[in-house]
C-alpha cells in the first residue's frame, strides 16, 4: 500500500510540477528557496528509488521488516540468536534484491555501494574501506600499547551489576 502511494502517478505529477515551478523561478539565493529546491530534489530521488522496485518486492521488504523486528526482540530477550538467524539471512537476501533493482543498469556499481548510498549519499564502498583502513592504522598502535601494558585496563565497566551502580549520579558530580 505504501509503495503504491510512494510511486503513484499523482505524486509523480506533483513532483514534476514542483520541479517545473522551481526551475522557472528566478535564481535566488534566499535560504527558503534553497530549502524548497532541496526538498523537491529529495522527493524526486525518493520517488525514483521506490519506482525501481516492483510492488511485490516492496511488499515483501515491508513485511519482512516487521517480521524481523518481532523475531529479533524475541531472540534478544531469550539470548538465543539462532531464533533470528534464518530471518536475518532473508533480510540480507532482500536487501541485495532491492540493491539489484535500484542499481543503474549502465553502472558497474557494487551492491554495497548501492545500499550505502541510501544512508551516506555519494559514499562508495571503496572509500569506506579507505576510511576504515586509516582508522585501523591509527588505532593499531594504541591497541598494541594497551594490550602490552603492565597496567591492564579494568573490564568492570563492561559488566556492571547494574547501570545505576556503574553510573551512580553521586559519582558523576
Amino acid at each position: 500500500m505504501l509503495h503504491e502511494k510512494e510511486t503513484s502517478p499523482a505524486l509523480l505529477k506533483a513532483i514534476e510540477e514542483a520541479e517545473a515551478e522551481d526551475a522557472s523561478a528566478a535564481a535566488s539565493s534566499a535560504l527558503e528557496d534553497r530549502r524548497i529546491s532541496a526538498t523537491i530534489k529529495e522527493a524526486r530521488r525518493s520517488f525514483d528509488m521506490e519506482a525501481k522496485l516492483s510492488a511485490d518486492l516492496a511488499e515483501r521488504r515491508a513485511a519482512l521488516g516487521s517480521e524481523a523486528y518481532m523475531k529479533w526482540t524475541k531472540a534478544r530477550a531469550a539470548n538465543d540468536f539462532s531464533q533470528f538467524e534464518d530471518t536475518l539471512g532473508r533480510c540480507f537476501s532482500t536487501v541485495a534484491e532491492v540493491a539489484r533493482a535500484r542499481a543503474s543498469s549502465d553502472s558497474c556499481e557494487d551492491l554495497y555501494s548501492v545500499c550505502l548510498d541510501e544512508y551516506e549519499r555519494g559514499m562508495a564502498a571503496g572509500r569506506i574501506e579507505e576510511l576504515f583502513g586509516e582508522v585501523e592504522d591509527k588505532l593499531r598502535p594504541l591497541i598494541d600499547a594497551v594490550l602490552s601494558s603492565p597496567h591492564a585496563p579494568s573490564a568492570a565497566a563492561l559488566s556492571p551489576a547494574s547501570d545505576s551502580e556503574a553510573f551512580a549520579v553521586e559519582d558523576q558530580e
